[in-house]
């Protein structure tokens, strides 16, 4: 995606978010609703400012490249996102089958529902990038 797809994207988000405030504010959703624009508005303006300084400076559009061409920093996110995955899956797990004697079969479906769909979307990304790369 090109800075310029970013920021039209983000634009977009933006506009939702503040959408959402305005929703919220004449009543016609609920404040969860509301604050959930409110962050949508937050981060997109970040993310607009982001790229605004990625356009207008050119030694923070180089630093930029250079750490996003780093293969080090690349090795590490994904080491980071698979340990989340894992204490992620496992987490559920452990909730699920503990809710589920303490009255909390609800919940518990809930969980387990939640990380059977975890591992799916990874099985299914595993097959897409094993027959990708």
């Amino acid at each position: 995606m090109t800075n310029k797809q970013r920021i039209i994207t983000y634009s977009a988000f933006a506009a939702i978010g503040a959408g959402l405030i305005v929703a919220g504010m004449l009543g016609h959703v609920d404040s969860a609703i509301t604050g959930f624009g409110a962050a949508l508005l937050a981060i997109s303006a970040l993310k607009l400012f982001k790229g605004y300084r990625y356009e207008s400076d050119p030694a923070y559009a180089r630093q930029v490249d250079a750490s996003n061409a780093d293969e080090r920093l690349a090795f590490v996110a994904s080491k980071a996102a698979e340990a989340t995955f894992q204490v992620s899956v496992i987490l559920l797990a452990v909730l699920s089958l503990v809710l589920r004697p303490l009255g909390g079969s609800d919940t518990a479906d809930l969980l387990g529902c939640i990380m059977a769909c975890e591992v799916a979307i990874y099985w299914l990304s595993y097959l897409f990038v094993s027959k990708k790369y």
